[in-house]
């Protein structure tokens, strides 16, 4: 009875061990997935701005762009690829936000995974994600998380904003289908943004 109590106990804690190590390998996709949404989400911002400054270079480069990966050769309303623009910022920072908050939810899981090792082993063995990350977390680490969930969201929510006013509230009118759309996207991902910020700063 002993050994058959021993050997459900040892199952449970290999279960337990191998759902731990894949929960972090799916964290750790979710990381690349977030830190990429991101670098393109910069450099999306890069274009919007340069369409700002110089309208006539960024739809060449657009164009030279779809040339080079789709073999065709376009002309483009510049209007047009600002709200392209906006869509494709849109289809990137959401998710970006999904991710990042994904992998907020899932260190939290882990934690708790952690604590479940300790019931098994009657101490805490496998700290990697929990007491061992957090305690004397050096102020390097510190800095790149506010980078994550204050310093991007911020400047991306001030960038927005000047994208709006500079290149979309000028052709204001309930009738302009570019203005519309652009606003519209525009409030779609503030929103986003905001909730997202009031997640990391404010989770219970």
């Amino acid at each position: 009875m002993c050994r058959n109590n021993e050997s459900t106990a040892d199952t449970r804690l290999t279960i337990l061990h191998e759902h731990y190590c894949d929960t972090f390998k799916h964290v750790r996709e979710y990381w690349r997935l977030r830190n990429r949404l991101m670098a393109y989400s910069i450099v999306v911002l890069t274009l919007m701005f340069l369409q700002i400054t110089d309208p006539d270079k960024a739809a060449q480069t657009i164009q030279d762009v779809a040339k080079l990966k789709l073999g065709i050769g376009i002309t483009v309303d510049p209007r047009f690829i600002g709200t392209l623009l906006w869509i494709v910022l849109a289809v990137l920072v959401v998710p970006y936000f999904q991710y990042a908050i994904l992998i907020d939810r899932q260190y939290k899981y882990l934690h708790h995974l952690e604590n479940k090792f300790k019931d098994f082993m009657g101490e805490k063995v496998i700290t990697r994600e929990g007491t061992a990350y957090l305690t004397g977390r050096p102020c390097f680490q510190h800095v790149v998380k506010h980078l994550y969930i204050t310093i991007f969201p911020a400047l991306l929510l001030l960038a927005i904003c000047i994208q709006w006013v500079t290149a979309v509230k000028p052709m204001s009118s309930w009738t302009n289908i570019y203005f519309l759309i652009d606003t519209l996207i525009a409030l779609i991902v503030i929103v986003a943004i905001i909730l997202y910020m009031l997640w990391m700063h404010f989770k219970k």
